[in-house]
């Protein structure tokens, strides 16, 4: 596009698009994004739930905690007797994962660059220290001896 249009064009490609259509692609960026966040949360949740319901005092105190917030059902009294199988939705534990991504969020504003540094760290591990230790494993140590 640089060359076709030269200096005219935004390093953001929304702002090359017209003044029309760009408050609309803004919002679908937006619903996008929070789309994208509740799908990609949901089976951590759902698992969680899961282990939540087999234990049986982890998941008294969540029922607990459930019957006391303003977002409860009716129902939520009787899921005490619930069978460890049974799938509900346990509101309290998505409130925390939110929370703790939403505070994830405010206290590192950079994450990019914890992403970079783990990312550093990993592919060093891969391409230089785990090959010298399976060669090491490999090496047969027993004519040393």
């Amino acid at each position: 596009g640089f060359y076709l249009y030269g200096k005219s064009t935004d390093p953001q490609i929304t702002f090359n698009l017209p003044e029309s259509s760009q408050l609309l692609i803004s919002y679908a960026i937006i619903v996008t994004i929070f789309l994208k966040f509740a799908l990609m949360l949901n089976p951590v949740i759902l698992e969680l739930e899961e282990i939540a319901l087999k234990n049986p005092t982890l998941r008294r105190w969540l029922v607990q905690m459930d019957a006391r917030s303003s977002f409860s059902s009716s129902k939520a009294a009787t899921t005490a007797t619930m069978s460890p199988n049974t799938k509900r939705a346990i509101p309290s534990i998505r409130l925390f994962l939110v929370g703790c991504t939403v505070g994830t969020a405010v206290v590192v504003p950079y994450i990019a660059l914890i992403h970079s540094a783990v990312g550093i760290f990993w592919s060093t591990c891969v391409c230089v220290v785990i090959p010298c230790i399976l060669a090491l494993q490999l090496r047969d140590w027993s004519s040393f001896e």
